[in-house]
């Protein structure tokens, strides 16, 4: 589709809310950017950019809104709430995967699903502290993060806690800037060629770039605790 019909597409329609809507319950379902592209077939860089706020085409509306099982042009109507506070309780968040591969590793061996692209990155399993902890000390997952994202009147909040015990890759484009508050153990970072250990208490911001990783300082046993991440996503889509 030409420049010139993207825009009469678009016409009366902010793509920097459709952008929102869709960066927020691409979140909400723990779907990475690069798991979207693989079952859709929208590249990485479209994906950058819609969440950036310059919109799309038809096509592409149809296959994001079927992979979030959506009506399509309701990712263009506003579903910010209506507030200016949320309150995040930790016994109603949800725990996911924060690698897509070991969920879908996970389900396989629970027999879970049928198929390989019909699994949720966040089952009910792991919503147990205990199973997390099994799935971390033996190697079988990598880490756990709860999404703490809000949406306010005035803006929103993109946010985490993660469980780190292995290596932990961000899918947030170059440029991002972050805010990452170590609340628990030790946790090396590397953003680029830049490499970081924060003790608990010590905060990294910075601009991403790529590849970022973090993990844990010392390898977790099977009587540690994880390292605990607070993850906050300043300005994902710039300035308004």
């Amino acid at each position: 589709m030409s420049r010139k019909s993207l825009v009469q597409v678009q016409e009366g329609r902010d793509p920097k809310l459709f952008g929102r809507n869709f960066y927020t319950l691409r979140m909400e379902r723990g779907l990475t950017t690069r798991k979207i592209a693989m079952l859709t077939g929208v590249s990485t860089s479209t994906i950058y950019r819609i969440e950036q706020g310059y919109g799309c085409t038809l096509a592409v509306e149809a296959k994001l809104a079927k992979l979030l099982n959506l009506v399509e042009g309701q990712l263009w109507s506003d579903q910010t709430p209506e507030t200016d506070y949320r309150l995040h309780k930790q016994r109603d968040d949800w725990w996911f995967f924060a690698s897509t591969d070991d969920a879908q590793k996970y389900h396989e061996r629970h027999t879970l699903v049928e198929g390989d692209d019909n699994f949720h990155p966040g089952p009910k399993e792991i919503q147990e502290d205990i199973e997390r902890l099994r799935l971390g000390r033996t190697g079988l997952a990598a880490g756990f993060f709860r999404n703490t994202t809000s949406n306010m009147l005035q803006g929103r909040i993109a946010s985490s806690i993660i469980e780190l015990y292995g290596d932990v890759r961000s899918s947030y484009p170059e440029k991002t800037n972050l805010y990452l508050y170590c609340l628990r153990n030790s946790v090396k970072i590397q953003c680029g060629q830049d490499r970081h250990e924060l003790e608990s208490g010590d905060v990294l911001t910075c601009s991403l770039r790529q590849p970022f990783i973090m993990n844990p300082a010392q390898p977790v046993g099977l009587s540690d605790l994880p390292p605990l991440m607070l993850y906050v996503v300043i300005d994902v889509f710039g300035k308004s």
